[in-house]
């Protein structure tokens, strides 16, 4: 068997059950067997499916499987996931899934848990810290999705940055508007700490 059949037939441990009726597969190729009823319930965004009991058709998904674990966990109630030990880089992802599949359970969790984690790492983030690449991500993705309370959340610490690190973060006509109020942040700073 050649490494690239034996990538395609990795099946989920959690997600393998018998009598599921949708099969997807994730980018680097582990198959989740899932139930549709579940995903009626409890998302809004997945492919369609149009199959019959008997075709097994595979549905693929541009997600890793890392991602996909994490996320289906919320199409299953009651056991939904803590997101509190799961590293930055794939929370940000799961996130961003959460929100293209409308996960509904999953998206205010992730959106809280993002909160939580944009606080602390903008903190260290003004401290020069290598944290400024999530503080980064938690921009775009409040930007992507429209969660203008992180972003408000996020102002006080993006405001004392230099312009040329936070302005190619925002879309073009929020820009224009960013750039005057830190051109006026520095100044008073410069102000500040030079008078």
């Amino acid at each position: 068997m050649s490494s690239s059949e034996s990538q395609s037939t990795n099946k989920s441990d959690k997600f393998n059950k018998s009598d599921a009726d949708v099969i997807f597969q994730s980018s680097d190729g582990v198959l989740f067997a899932l139930h549709k009823k579940n995903l009626a319930i409890y998302t809004g965004g997945f492919p369609e499916t149009d199959t019959t009991e008997a075709d097994e058709v595979i549905i693929p998904l541009e997600e890793k499987s890392e991602i996909l674990e994490l996320l289906f966990q919320f199409v299953y109630p009651p056991d939904f996931p803590s997101l509190a030990g799961v590293p930055s880089e794939v929370f940000i992802q799961l996130a961003h899934a959460a929100e293209k599949y409308m996960v509904y359970i999953a998206m205010p969790a992730c959106r809280a848990r993002m909160l939580f984690v944009m606080q602390h790492c903008a903190a260290l983030y003004t401290r020069k810290n290598r944290k400024g690449e999530d503080l980064k991500a938690i921009v775009k993705y409040a930007l992507d999705h429209y969660y203008m309370e992180i972003i408000d959340e996020l102002t006080p610490f993006l405001v004392v940055l230099p312009l040329k690190m936070t302005i190619y973060l925002f879309p073009v006509q929020l820009q224009t508007d960013w750039g005057s109020v830190d051109g006026c942040v520095s100044g008073s700073m410069f102000y500040a700490f030079n008078t």
